[in-house]
Parts: structure tokens; C-alpha cells; sequence
């Protein structure tokens, strides 16, 4: 979690474009926004009608990337299930919480393909 900053609650009004990525100014930076749900075929946090958008923001090689999600329920730690880890893929695999069952996101790898695209 060392590469995680504090969650940050963003104003629709804020957001910008460079070239054809949204970004957002933040601590003096402007970081590009990555749409975590759009990932996953779900509908497209930034498509919400919430006047806030929910970002998780990530450290990557010493820059900033603003994850978009649905909403920050928790952040937990846990162990992979080795009988459930994914290889080179959106997910690492599957870890049991207190009250549930989640899928862990690679965010190491969707953070590197999103770089190399844009």
C-alpha cells in the first residue's frame, strides 16, 4: 500500500484534457485518470451522474496516476489463494476478507498497458 496516496474525492468540474486522456491537476502534478470499471465491462465510472468522482491515486515509476472506481468501500490487506492466482492478466487472483470473497486487481499491469497506450 506504500504506493497509494490518500483517496482523493475529485469535482467533475476539475477534469481536463491532454491529448485524448483525462486528467486532473493534483499536488502541483496533472495526472492522467485511468477508468478501473471500464476495465472490467462494467459501465464507466466517469458515465455516472455523481458531481464527484472517486480516485484512488497511484505511484507508478515516480508519477502519479489517478485511478477512477465506483466507490472505496475498504482497502484491505490479505493473502492470494494460491489455488486462485492469474497470471500476466487484469487479476492477480482471489483473497478472503472478514466478510467476503474479492478478486485482486494487477494494478501493476493495467498501470503498464495504460502507459504504453498513451
Amino acid at each position: 500500500l506504500s504506493d497509494v496516496a490518500p483517496l482523493e474525492e475529485v469535482k467533475r468540474s476539475e477534469l481536463e484534457f491532454s491529448g485524448t486522456t483525462q486528467v486532473v491537476q493534483y499536488r502541483d502534478e496533472i495526472i492522467p485518470l485511468l477508468d478501473i470499471p471500464k476495465l472490467f465491462n462494467q459501465p464507466p465510472a466517469l458515465q455516472e451522474t455523481d458531481e464527484n468522482l472517486e480516485v484512488v491515486v497511484h505511484l507508478h515509476e515516480g508519477k502519479s496516476i489517478g485511478l477512477i472506481v465506483h466507490h472505496i468501500h475498504d482497502i484491505v490487506q490479505g493473502t492470494l489463494n494460491q489455488k486462485r492466482t492469474i497470471a500476466n492478466t487484469q487479476l492477480l487472483g482471489t483473497i478472503i476478507t472478514d466478510s467476503a470473497v474479492l478478486d485482486v486487481i494487477n494494478i501493476e499491469y493495467i498501470v503498464q498497458q495504460f502507459l504504453k497506450n498513451n
